[in-house]
């Protein structure tokens, strides 16, 4: 039996976004095409629509679905905003907002979690993202909108989508 990650992805946004009164058409509708599946580990997939923030690797995580869709919203971005993201993190943020039309650069200290990010844009065909490694943002042009995401060391425990 094979896991219905499509039905996962519109519970999540049903149960999770949607219940809670978050009624922004476009990010709903972005967070409906992108596979978050794809930005978790692989030991993961199947929890990767769980009401909760995950471990990514590298002492990182990935922000609860309600929390990407609250952000993205505070954000304010449309079709050709530009955004500078500190963190890349697991690439899921930077997709969603890409999703929605932005140009997304993004900015990752731990190699090994940009090349995942960039690994996962790759599977979803995302042309508006793009990661770099580095310790600063040394030769980036400035961005009318920036998202700095930072993670604590413990998690809430998950809820089940």
């Amino acid at each position: 039996m094979t896991f219905d990650f499509l039905d996962a992805r519109e519970r999540m946004v049903a149960e999770q976004i949607e219940r809670r009164g978050f009624r922004n058409e476009p990010i709903l509708a972005a967070m409906r095409r992108v596979p978050r599946h794809l930005f978790v580990p692989a030991r993961q997939e199947a929890i990767a629509y769980d009401d909760c923030a995950l471990q990514i690797g590298e002492g990182q995580t990935i922000s609860q679905p309600y929390m990407v869709a609250v952000m993205t919203e505070a954000l304010g971005v449309g079709v050709g905003a530009r955004v500078l993201e500190i963190g890349t993190g697991s690439g899921y943020q930077a997709a969603i907002l890409g999703e929605l039309g932005a140009n997304v650069v993004t900015v990752e200290r731990k190699p090994a979690l940009a090349a995942k990010a960039r690994d996962a844009w790759r599977r979803l065909a995302t042309p508006t993202s793009r990661s770099s490694s580095a310790t600063a943002a040394s030769g980036i042009q400035p961005r009318r909108r920036t998202t700095a995401l930072s993670s604590r060391p413990e998690l809430r425990k998950c809820r089940r989508a």
